[in-house]
């Protein structure tokens, strides 16, 4: 018969304190991803009503080639598909890339029918927003140059709506899921 020394009450006075740091210091790993992984991140089942979504890396010469929306069954989705910029005049003015540079996108207040984002490391915005006529969700999308390499926009809402943003990869894209 083999004997297992249970730790005494000293021992656990380290241990408790270790598995909390340990815990702190994961929810803190989850907090700066912010949802942002190739397969949408650790936070991307999760759907907030306020709140913002933070992600994405430093990123330069972007451009946000489409913007599409599809409805789904029980959600909706708008998809910006992220491009290199090469300038007007590039050699290759839309070639796919792997970036999709820092972004920030929720309500303030729940109930709002505004969901707003910003975009940073963006030449272009040459996407054409999409019409919303058959969307039971988004009514209207606004886009409007703010500093030097960045983009402000809103998603104008028929109704208060739960949301999700995460990022895909191959090619790059950032999603936004309504329900």
């Amino acid at each position: 018969m083999k004997i297992v020394k249970i730790p005494s009450k000293k021992s656990w006075g380290y241990i408790i304190p270790t598995l909390f740091l340990i815990a702190g210091a994961f929810f803190l790993f989850l907090k700066s991803n912010g949802g942002s992984s190739p397969i949408g991140g650790f936070m991307s089942g999760g759907y907030k009503s306020v709140g913002y979504f933070h992600g994405g890396k430093i990123a330069e010469s972007l451009d946000v080639r489409t913007v599409r929306w599809h409805k789904h069954e029980g959600y909706e989705r708008v998809v910006f598909d992220i491009y290199a910029w090469h300038g007007v005049f590039g050699d290759k003015p839309y070639e796919k890339t792997d970036k999709t540079g820092l972004y920030q996108i929720g309500k303030e207040k729940k109930g709002s029918l505004h969901l707003d984002g910003e975009i940073m490391g963006y030449r272009a915005f040459s996407a054409k927003t999409p019409s919303f006529t058959q969307s039971k969700l988004v009514s209207k999308m606004q886009v409007i140059p703010n500093e030097e390499n960045s983009f402000l926009f809103t998603l104008t809402l028929k109704k208060p709506a739960s949301y999700k943003v995460f990022t895909l990869k191959d090619p790059s894209r950032i999603i936004i899921d309504l329900k």
